[in-house]
């Protein structure tokens, strides 16, 4: 049963693409027959094909007694149906077995369908199943179509019958002048009045059959144009055991010729390639002797050879060697008997060294070493490689020959890197000097280097350094005669309030070596409004400069009232201690709906409390063994909440309450807040109104009492001016705006640290050490 499934898939795959063929002609669809033919398919089931898939076309897919015809009108492309990619007919080959000469006749660019467009050649043999077109004028005019009978004749009204088939062109050309001759006189004589010309209207199809080492061997109906290799292209080309080189064409149970592939793919030779006639038999022989060309040549493939060609034969058709291979010898490996056998053939016996059938020929690359090369580096016009002969022999005439020393060679030593007989590399030194005055010299040895080195090479790179209140502080290259004038135009000029009376250059202190000195550097101050020739200064190098700012200069300052105030906005700080009760007093005094209970002010993190907090997160995070996940470090414009009173800042201007605003401060005065929101762990977390009379495990119960886990010791009052209080505490009691949290145990994992934790911790403490210990006891 499984048998028969596999019987029945293959047919259905056979039949798909060859009967997606639309034929246009009659010798189109006997084409496909032949085709379908080849694959094993009966009679009875190509005619029902044929009837399902061409009988809407119009075409008559009968058979008759005369070869179908081929209109030569027709182009190209619809002639192109013969070809098995059209016909879906996927030639299957071991895409590793490379054999030169076969793949073309599977190429779809290169289909060998004969022209149509083209005149007749004269020498094309006329026979049953032709149209002949012939056309009559000068004197009269007429034209007449006939189709040569089987009979081989076509009948000719008034004439008869005039035997046509076997003739040329040519001579069925003169038959039939001789035949109308007898009704138009004016076809004969000296001087003829009327003219006659035959061609070929439809051409007819005939059969051949295709044997041997064929891809599908098998009998293929043609149409009369076609030629040798247009079948072997319809029939799928060699196997791999078929010869391109030995394809014989049978004619009436005799040799007529014998094609070699070869001949056209590498000599570009055509002329054997002869039209075929009807029931000629072309047999692809097996190949005789299969060679194997590897290594560096152009075209390292399987090639198919005759009797008696040689190693130069094969490397002719391998279009040469590469231009890597060494082409002084091959090594070609044999099979002889139980054990392969090589031999080295050198150049010379290339042409005398036959080969045979499993030879395998390896062209050997070329040694990457070179005999004469030499390189020359550094400090000469003409850096690079060069070859060593007879007048570049020489340490100095290499020099010479690369134009020559440049102004900054460093003259007192060279080098040369060699390679010994080992291929071990060893330095050679030499006096450039010397070299060039001719009392010392050095042969030169394939693959030296040589090195010229530069003056530049020996200097050390020396900078200054310019910081402080410039437009542009930076790392300058350091040149001799440069001033401080110079050092601060590099530099993009004064910055706004640079004080120019006071400006420090640091000097290295370079002192001879048998001295010893406590002294790192000696500082030279400078006043340039007092002594303006101060900017001629000369540095040199290593010297550091730094511009201080003036100090009556600071840029302006400000911070930002939100709220009820009667003039809420920026303010500008006037000086350099500025209490809050002054900029409230700026801004109008607060409206009648201030709640100055819950006023706050928000500061940004300095640079230095951030710095702090980040060293600080990862000395806990290495202490702890946690990743950064456990930690939220805060963005950098991240505020934090002061918790001020604003009641008693506002009654003693002046005291510990009024505190001191910075810059970038903002101040938040808002309305009353009537409000207690409770959060944390309790059952129902919510917001509920305020009630003075209410204590705070009342306002718990009003959340629905705590859940399970709750810490109910550790609850506590955040106040809307930013303060806290927890339990035992006097000022433990709720107030209009603030929220209720009981935290809650979560022993699962380990408690992660808030951003705002880290500001909070980053805010209030000083010291890193302290900072540390409080992150790890969060983390615990």
């Amino acid at each position: 049963m499984r048998n028969i499934y596999k019987v029945i898939a293959v047919a259905a795959l056979a039949l798909m693409p060859i009967m997606t063929l639309r034929a246009q002609t009659q010798a189109e669809i006997e084409m496909a027959k032949s085709m379908a033919r080849s694959y094993g398919y009966s009679e009875s089931e190509i005619e029902a094909m044929v009837k399902d898939k061409y009988s809407t076309s119009g075409t008559d897919a009968g058979t008759t007694a005369v070869p179908p015809a081929v209109n030569r009108n027709e182009t190209a492309t619809t002639v192109g149906t013969m070809t098995p990619e059209v016909q879906g007919l996927t030639i299957a080959r071991d895409s590793s077995i490379e054999i030169y000469g076969h793949n073309i006749f599977q190429s779809p660019g290169l289909n060998f369908v004969p022209s149509y467009n083209i005149p007749t050649p004269a020498n094309y043999r006329l026979a049953a199943g032709d149209e002949i077109v012939i056309d009559l004028w000068g004197a009269t005019y007429n034209n007449y179509t006939f189709t040569i009978s089987p009979e081989g004749s076509i009948t000719i009204p008034n004439v008869g019958p005039v035997y046509l088939a076997g003739n040329t062109v040519e001579n069925a050309e003169k038959r039939v002048r001789e035949k109308f001759s007898t009704i138009y006189s004016g076809l004969s004589g000296d001087q003829p009045n009327t003219f006659l010309r035959l061609t070929i209207g439809r051409i007819r199809s005939f059969t051949i059959n295709v044997v041997g080492d064929a891809v599908r061997p098998g009998t293929y109906t043609l149409p009369s144009l076609s030629t040798v290799f247009s079948a072997i292209y319809l029939a799928g080309g060699p196997t791999d055991l078929g010869s391109v080189r030995d394809i014989r064409v049978y004619r009436n149970n005799r040799l007529a010729e014998t094609l070699d592939v070869y001949d056209f793919i590498v000599n570009g030779d055509f002329s054997k390639n002869i039209r075929l006639e009807d029931n000629d038999l072309i047999m692809i022989a097996p190949y005789t002797v299969h060679v194997t060309v590897t290594g560096n040549v152009k075209r390292p493939m399987i090639y198919d050879m005759k009797d008696g060609e040689t190693v130069a034969d094969v490397l002719k058709y391998a279009a040469g060697f590469s231009e890597n291979a060494n082409e002084s010898l091959v090594h070609v490996t044999r099979v002889n008997g139980e054990r392969s056998e090589t031999f080295n053939v050198l150049a010379q016996d290339f042409g005398t060294f036959e080969l045979k059938d499993g030879d395998v020929v390896n062209a050997m690359p070329n040694i990457d070493r070179n005999r004469n090369i030499v390189t020359i580096q550094g400090a000469v016009w003409h850096p690079g490689t060069y070859a060593i002969t007879d007048n570049v022999s020489s340490l100095r005439q290499l020099i010479e020959f690369a134009g020559g020393l440049r102004e900054e060679a460093f003259m007192d030593r060279g080098n040369i890197i060699r390679l010994d007989e080992k291929r071990d590399t060893i330095s050679l030194y030499f006096n450039v000097e010397k070299v060039m005055a001719g009392a010392q010299d050095i042969p030169l040895c394939t693959e030296d280097t040589v090195r010229i080195f530069s003056a530049a090479d020996m200097m050390v790179r020396t900078e200054i350094e310019t910081r402080g209140h410039l437009n542009n502080p930076s790392v300058l290259p350091f040149r001799p005669g440069m001033t401080l004038g110079d050092a601060i135009l590099l530099s993009g000029g004064f910055a706004v309030g640079a004080s120019k009376t006071n400006i420090d250059i640091a000097r290295r202190n370079i002192l001879d070596n048998s001295q010893r000195s406590d002294t790192i550097s000696v500082i030279y101050n400078l006043n340039i409004v007092d002594d303006p020739s101060a900017l001629d200064f000369e540095l040199k190098a290593f010297d550091i400069i730094s511009v201080r700012p003036s100090p009556s200069y600071k840029p302006q300052q400000g911070i930002t009232v939100n709220g009820e105030v009667i003039f809420p906005g920026y303010y500008v700080i006037e000086s350099n201690v500025v209490h809050l009760s002054e900029v409230i007093a700026r801004t109008g005094g607060c409206t009648p709906d201030a709640y100055l209970e819950g006023a706050t002010v928000e500061r940004l993190l300095s640079d230095e409390e951030y710095d702090r907090a980040v060293q600080a997160a990862r000395l806990a995070m290495r202490e702890e063994g946690v990743d950064s996940s456990m930690i939220e470090m805060p963005d950098r414009d991240t505020r934090y909440k002061i918790g001020i009173n604003m009641v008693k800042a506002l009654d003693k201007p002046g005291s510990y309450n009024d505190i001191v605003l910075q810059d970038g401060d903002v101040v938040n005065i808002p309305k009353l807040n009537n409000t207690v929101k409770i959060s944390g762990a309790v059952l129902y977390p919510n917001t509920v109104v305020y009630d003075p009379s209410i204590s705070v495990n009342q306002y718990i119960k009003m959340a629905g009492g705590y859940v399970k886990g709750a810490i109910k010791g550790g609850k506590y009052i955040v106040f809307m001016n930013g303060t806290a209080s927890t339990r035992g505490n006097k000022n433990f009691k709720p107030m209009p705006g603030c929220e209720i949290i009981v935290p809650q145990k979560d022993l699962s994992q380990r408690q992660r640290i808030s951003a705002a934790e880290i500001v909070s911790i980053a805010s209030s403490t000083t010291s890193i050490a302290t900072m540390v210990i409080s992150m790890v006891n969060l983390l615990r």
